[in-house]
């Protein structure tokens, strides 16, 4: 069996101990890129907010008393990178793998890390390929005329499923969107209202996404886009003013992407290094049950050693920032007067279930011809949805003989990562699953 181990980098390494009666300026619940962020913009900057300031001053030592809790035993969150069997230079990214140049914050922060020179261009090809229902296709060929195993109207023949997107897209707000700049969208998302004999008038962000696709294309059009897009949560039916320039950023215009060439583990750990050592701990396996504002205006803080209610303890802070996801908020105890707030409710509920999945195998030699198996992703309609060649120890730094390759054999979600969640039902597996297992 190949052997998986952790990117030691995300480890929390802590000899702060947390207890009973503690007490903070500003405690952060998450040490994911929310948490480790605040806490680096908080230490540099505290003094530009008079809050803070006050709350450091009144310190003894004139120092902001900080502390990050984790419920988990590293940094990171949805960045996580492991190794296969000790193929140091290819680190699977079970987690971000790339950005853009659109991605401004990100960028910013690259930059004043440092790490602009460990940025390299995550290959993509210009020729897509797909395989779907049981046709072998690329870019070039639809482009060029190549018949689609879809049943599609005038117009939408002749299309990738990216271009049938901004077709789609174009329909309905313009033939100028592909050139449009977020001040557009903007004005977009706040004021365009759509007309035709279904919809009078109604407001682009009242009308789903899925549902305009429907209305705007064939039947046989949204299921060469649902098919060929990769991406199930594309065609979901969230708001349509969002979603368009959305897809038009990250995927129906042509896009560099960007990596870590160490791994996107890179950035946590460089931001995590970057913190005052002393002054603001990483607590470990720390879980956050429950929070509540008191008479005092501070918060009496309730945590444990997660997984075990019985070392249940408070502390108080002054100011808490969740840097969680949205199950993690549910998780926590909600009989508090944070979460019986209407509108607290509304934005929790309004961040859309989008499961992920990706399954990465590494291989003693690449067995597939690079010539036929293009960088990028290689799309289909069966559960596998996307599969990308990570490239291999040679070519990504290692031994110039060392020729071990991965695979980012399956990366899908909704319908596809259901398909495969059922793997998760045991433990790792020293032999493959049976049939019956994976249903």
């Amino acid at each position: 069996m190949v052997k998986v181990r952790k990117v030691a980098e995300l480890a929390i390494v802590s000899t702060a101990t947390l207890r009973a009666g503690d007490d903070f300026d500003v405690l952060i619940a998450g040490a994911g890129m929310a948490g480790l962020y605040t806490a680096w913009r908080i230490q540099n900057g505290y003094r530009q907010s008079p809050r803070l300031a006050a709350l450091a001053a009144a310190r003894p030592d004139g120092c902001l008393r900080m502390a990050i809790l984790e419920y988990s035993d590293r940094i990171g969150g949805r960045l996580d990178s492991v190794i296969l069997d000790d193929m140091t230079h290819v680190p699977a990214e079970l987690g971000g793998m790339r950005f853009t140049q659109s991605h401004e914050l990100l960028n910013v922060l690259v930059d004043a890390l440092g790490l602009r020179p460990q940025i390299e261009p995550f290959p993509m090809s210009d020729n897509s390929q797909f395989n779907l229902r049981a046709t072998r296709l690329d870019e070039n060929a639809i482009t060029k005329g190549f018949p689609v195993p879809y049943c599609l109207r005038d117009g939408e023949v002749g299309k990738t499923p990216n271009a049938l997107f901004n077709y789609a897209i174009q329909k309905v707000v313009g033939p100028d969107a592909l050139n449009w700049t977020d001040a557009n969208w903007q004005w977009v998302k706040e004021n365009f209202r759509y007309t035709d004999g279904l919809y009078q008038e109604m407001p682009l962000h009242d009308i789903g996404f899925w549902n305009i696709l429907y209305h705007v294309l064939s039947n046989e059009g949204y299921t060469y886009c649902w098919d060929g897009g990769g991406y199930n949560s594309n065609t979901i039916n969230w708001n349509a003013a969002e979603a368009m320039p959305y897809m038009l950023t990250d995927f129906s215009v042509p896009t560099p992407y960007l990596r870590f060439t160490t791994g996107f583990h890179t950035l946590p750990a460089t931001l995590a290094g970057r913190l005052v050592p002393g002054s603001c701990p990483i607590h470990p396996t720390t879980e956050l049950r429950r929070f509540e504002r008191e008479a005092d205006d501070r918060l009496r803080v309730t945590v444990q050693t997660t997984g075990k209610p019985e070392t249940q303890f408070e502390i108080k802070t002054a100011e808490l920032f969740l840097a969680l996801p949205r199950h993690s908020l549910e998780l926590l105890d909600q009989d508090s007067s944070f979460f019986q707030n209407e509108a607290t409710q509304f934005n929790i509920q309004a961040v859309l279930l989008q499961p992920a999945y990706k399954l990465f195998i590494a291989y003693e030699s690449r067995w597939w011809d690079p010539a036929l198996f293009h960088s990028g992703p290689t799309i289909t309609d069966m559960p596998l949805r996307m599969t990308y060649d990570f490239g291999t120890e040679a070519e990504r730094g290692g031994d110039p003989d060392d020729g071990r390759a991965l695979l980012l054999a399956s990366y899908c979600d909704m319908q596809g990562a259901s398909f495969w969640s059922v793997l998760e039902r045991r433990g790792g597996y020293t032999a493959p699953p049976s049939a019956s297992e994976t249903g």
